[in-house]
């Protein structure tokens, strides 16, 4: 998953419990929040990174990263550690970095939709002047290849059937039953902001 997206989570998170001046999140919280949201559960090592990346924003350590002793027993303190992420800057700060973020995505977004649909473009105008025996061929690769995407979204893998989606459409991005199946997962998936440049390229084509 996008680790700006997880670093998003966090500040809202940290917004959300703020009192008294500061802010407490733990890892646990944010494992839950992301999987609840995201239907994926970061590793802690991809919080650090998101960690740093907030404080290299500013290049100021707005979130200190600690430990909790998780839980224990009659008395007894528990060996098992867990991650807290602590800050004590204003909600109003944490906003700003949130929306600075959003506009990192919305640029990333961008970028990879004009670059998707060129492709697209340029691929017609090479399917135009392609043989028969050519575009059999090309057909065929990218069908298996959905077909086996389709197979993992039967299994309710959606992030392997993706793949397979999307590696059907470098083969031929005019595949009009890759781009439908892309929709459908990242319905699923709750990535709804990745829909609607597919539509658009479905729409180019007529569907």
């Amino acid at each position: 998953m996008n680790k700006i997206k997880i670093a998003i989570d966090l500040l809202q998170l940290l917004i959300n419990n703020h009192d008294d001046g500061d802010s407490l999140v733990r890892e646990g919280e944010l494992k839950k929040y992301c999987l609840n949201k995201h239907n994926y559960e970061p590793k802690t090592e991809e919080i650090t990174e998101c960690v740093d990346m907030i404080n290299s924003s500013e290049k100021t350590k707005i979130i200190i990263e600690g430990w909790f002793q998780n839980g224990g027993f009659l008395g007894m303190i528990s060996s098992v550690r867990e991650s807290k992420y602590v800050t004590e800057y204003p909600i109003s700060k944490l906003s700003q970095i949130i929306e600075i973020f959003n506009n990192k995505i919305n640029n990333i977004h961008t970028e990879i939709e004009d670059k998707e649909f060129e492709e697209l473009l340029q691929f017609q105008q090479k399917w135009s002047m392609m043989t028969i025996d050519e575009k059999q061929q090309i057909a065929h690769e990218t069908d298996r290849i959905n077909n086996i995407g389709a197979q993992y979204y039967n299994q309710d893998n959606f992030d392997q059937a993706i793949k397979n989606f999307k590696m059907a459409l470098k083969i031929m991005p005019t595949n009009n039953d890759a781009l439908k199946n892309l929709i459908i997962c990242y319905k699923y998936t709750g990535e709804f902001e990745k829909i609607d440049p597919v539509s658009k390229m479905l729409s180019h084509l007529g569907y």
